[in-house]
């Protein structure tokens, strides 16, 4: 009898054994399976995190573009009137002459060149007041939609580092919108209330 009595006490140790490895084993297994899915929603989390960041900086990006170009046109257009300005310095040369009066009246200036000049400082003036109103109207749409913008990094100019071609097609895509946003400046009271003549 003791030969099958110690037979069956190493069958049930050995079963035992067998039990807790079993046990162990389902242990690990789950834990292995709860990390995974941990780390499945932290993937989840985290692609959704990235598409939203991704897709501010692609909005933020149009905004800075667009504005940037706008003011580059407004900055460009006062150097072309500024270079008009240096062509037609010649009136500013121009001294009033006395021309000649029928019976032996006292001459005078002449009021021509004097208005002329006057003209010619008011058409600078009112196109600078132009280039000056259609810059803030494009930095106020701008900031209506996004509040946060740093308008003195817009006023910086193009971001460091951009090359003349994307320049250059950062302005053929935003043309549209800025010929739209022109519209609504009202030069010369042609306009009603809806910004219709």
């Amino acid at each position: 009898m003791e030969p099958l009595v110690e037979e069956n006490k190493k069958l049930k140790e050995a079963m035992n054994r067998s039990e807790k490895n079993i046990q162990r084993a389902h242990r690990e297994r789950d834990l292995v399976e709860s990390n995974a899915r941990d780390l499945e929603y932290q993937k989840v989390v985290l692609s959704e995190h990235l598409a939203t960041v991704k897709e501010q900086l692609r909005s933020k990006s149009e905004q800075l573009a667009t504005a940037s170009t706008q003011l580059k046109d407004a900055s460009e257009q006062l150097e072309k009137l500024q270079k008009v300005f240096e062509e037609k310095k010649v009136l500013d040369c121009v001294e009033p002459e006395t021309a000649p009066q029928p019976d032996g009246r006292p001459p005078r200036p002449d009021i021509i060149v004097k208005r002329c000049k006057t003209a010619w400082e008011s058409f600078k003036s009112f196109n600078r007041d132009v280039v000056v109103t259609d810059a803030t109207h494009a930095l106020a749409v701008v900031q209506s939609h996004y509040p946060a913008t740093d308008l003195e990094v817009i006023g910086g100019g193009y971001a460091k580092g951009l090359s003349e071609a994307k320049t250059q097609r950062l302005e053929d895509e935003v043309e549209d919108t800025a010929k739209k946003l022109a519209g609504d400046t009202d030069l010369f009271g042609e306009t009603n209330g809806s910004g219709e003549a």
